[in-house]
């Protein structure tokens, strides 16, 4: 993944109080690579910043509160091209295509079903999906959050699907969501 997707997370934790070299060493991650472009990092370093970050923080939904932080400019290219879709349909389809620019470490695939259609979002390598939830419940709030902001109404899916154990409190994820919570499926979705 591009290291600069290292940057939102530190920006959020030394915001709190905290030292990035206090995240930097729990997580064992040089984060220079979060001010380099063109730097990549392994996939299993950044779900590791997640989760201690989540962990410093004592932020059971980090992810979710990290995802109401997004901006299109965030994800470069990938986030110019969803914003200037014409419809949210146009720029899921965009974020499926270009993801790959982005990370070789999971993608986003769109799936017609009759009248829904199902944005599942998964991981090119091995993972325990209770190791990636904090990136993963990341991954599909940012959707929401910046589908919500672009479009400018309260876009709300009609059920959202974790691969991962529900956490012990879902609220947070609730407020953000606002959809039916589905845990331990065998897909991440949004429908």
């Amino acid at each position: 993944v591009r290291g600069v997707a290292c940057a939102k997370i530190v920006e959020m934790v030394v915001e709190a109080g905290f030292k990035p070299e206090d995240l930097a060493a729990a997580a064992r991650i040089d984060l220079r690579s979060s001010r380099e472009p063109d730097k990549r990092i392994p996939y299993a370093h950044l779900m590791a910043l997640y989760r201690e970050a989540s962990r410093l923080l004592d932020d059971n939904a980090f992810g979710v509160h990290l995802a109401e932080r997004s901006s299109p400019g965030m994800f470069d290219v990938v986030g110019y091209a969803a914003q200037h879709s014409s419809t949210m349909g146009d720029a899921f389809d965009r974020v499926s295509r270009y993801y790959r620019i982005w990370t070789d470490g999971s993608l986003y695939r769109l799936q017609e079903d009759g009248p829904r259609v199902h944005l599942i979002y998964e991981y090119r390598i091995s993972v325990n999906p209770n190791d990636a939830r904090h990136e993963c419940e990341n991954s599909l709030a940012t959707l929401i959050c910046l589908g919500r902001n672009l479009i400018g109404i309260d876009w709300l899916p009609l059920e959202v699907k974790f691969q991962h154990d529900p956490p012990a409190d879902t609220s947070e994820h609730e407020r953000v969501f606002k959809a039916p919570l589905r845990f331990s499926r065998p897909s991440n979705e949004l429908v």
